[in-house]
Order: C-alpha cells, then structure tokens, then sequence
C-alpha cells in the first residue's frame, strides 16, 4: 500500500488495480523510467531471452490493467506475470514464455496512451502459438521489418572482437532516413563554415540513447563532418570522449 500511494503522489496515476497481482509465483510488470531503459528492457527481451516473436501497439493507460489481466488469464495462458522458476518451467514443458514491455511514457502524467510491446520464444501458449488468439499482428524480430521505435531500429549487427575474430550482436541504431537526415544537415553546415551549428549538433546527436549501433553511427556522423570543415579551411570539433551506456537500475517504484 504504501508502494502504490508513493507511484500515485509521483505520476497521478491511480495504479491499485495493476498491483495486485505481486505476490507468490507472480512478478511485477517493469516499467522504465526514461527510453535508455526502455531500449534494454526491450533488448534483453529479444538477445537474452530470445524471444523473437512480438506484436506492438498502444492503448490508453485507463484500459492497461484490464489488458494485462485478459492476457495473463486461465484462457490465454501467457504468464505475464512468471518470475523466474516460473518461466523455467513452462520452457521444460514446451510452453513459451512472453514478456510485456510498457514504454516509459507511461511515467508521464500528460501522457493518455501508451505503447507496449508483447514478446514471446517459440512454444505452445505463445505469440507463435497458432491454435490461440494473439492480441496483434505477431510479427518475427529477425525478419523484415525491423522493429522500429520513433527514429531507432533494432537490428543483428556483427561485433568485431579482435582482428581475426567477430560475433553478431543485437543492438539499436538510427534508422536510414533519420541517419541521412543528420548527415546531410550536418554536411551542409560544415561545407558553409557553420562551426557553431555543427557543435550543436554533435551535442544533440551524443545525446541520444547510445546503444552500440548509435555510437557507430554517431562517432561516423563526426568524422564525415569534421573532414568537411578542414576542406574547407576550418578547425575539426571535437568534444571528447562519448558517454558510456550504462545499465538502468531497476527500482520498486517502476512496477506495475
């Protein structure tokens, strides 16, 4: 109780009937505090638990706990809710195990609808399961089209280990477009001398959730625009070293 009055003074969110179901061989249902968080509840969702198949979509965060409950119910039989020994069970009994996602919108008060993603390995009582009803379009996370949030992707991208050997890794990065849209900005500035453009720009791209594949392309975004200024007579703009990506500490007070 007092869990769910301090989330009700936090966020205005009346969260009495999502907590109900804490206890015993039931887990609280994660919510990020911010989209770093949310990427890596995502990507442990996909890479660690290789839960590949998933269906998306948003709904208002009034209907959030009776969409939990019908999923979670004797009838679909997705355990939402599962701890761990939970999950390991099902796996030795060919059942899949599915995972909700809640984007960390839902920790904005101005925010009425939210995104969530529903994940799932293959096994019966799953997304990939065809004798029940899913509750979206199941889609297969290793298969076009990528997963795409806002102007990121998730994608299965080679990861150089030393100079002789490599392995594949999942990671987000900037879609295509968005990637072209802030190269061609920052060219253009570059070409006309706009060095304070330029530093503004490199500011705002380090800022953005800086997976493995963002740091690539922002570190590749840098270079082309720094070649550009020396050719045409100004100082490249370094700003150091990128922020590492660390880990979001899971807290109480995220649960749903």
């Amino acid at each position: 109780m007092i869990l769910i009055q301090c989330l009700e003074y936090a966020f205005r969110v009346d969260l009495t009937p999502v907590c109900r179901h804490t206890g015993g061989m039931e887990k609280a249902i994660y919510v990020p505090p911010g989209m770093l968080g949310h990427f890596q509840n995502i990507q442990h969702a996909l890479a660690s638990a290789k839960a590949y198949f998933y269906c998306h979509d948003t709904i208002k965060k009034a209907s959030l706990p009776g969409f939990i409950e019908k999923w979670e119910d004797k009838e679909h039989h997705y355990g939402l809710r599962a701890d761990a020994p939970a999950r390991a069970y099902r796996k030795s009994i060919g059942k899949a195990s599915v995972v909700l996602c809640i984007s960390h919108e839902y920790l904005d008060p101005k925010v009425e609808r939210v995104g969530w993603w529903m994940f799932s390995t293959p096994g019966k009582h799953g997304l990939a399961d065809a004798d029940i009803r899913s509750p979206g379009e199941v889609r297969d996370a290793r298969k076009l089209p990528r997963l795409t949030i806002g102007d990121y992707e998730f994608i299965h991208a080679k990861k150089r280990i030393d100079r002789t050997r490599s392995d594949t890794t999942w990671t987000w990065r900037m879609t295509p477009q968005r990637f072209n849209e802030w190269q061609a900005w920052l060219v253009e500035r570059a070409k006309v001398g706009d060095t304070e453009k330029v530093r503004s720009g490199f500011e705002a791209i380090r800022k953005q959730p800086l997976a493995a594949g963002v740091r690539n392309q922002v570190l590749k975004l840098e270079s082309e625009a720094n070649k550009v200024l020396q050719k045409n007579g100004h100082s490249p703009i370094h700003l150091g070293d990128l922020p590492i990506m660390t880990r979001v500490e899971r807290k109480s007070d995220q649960l749903l």
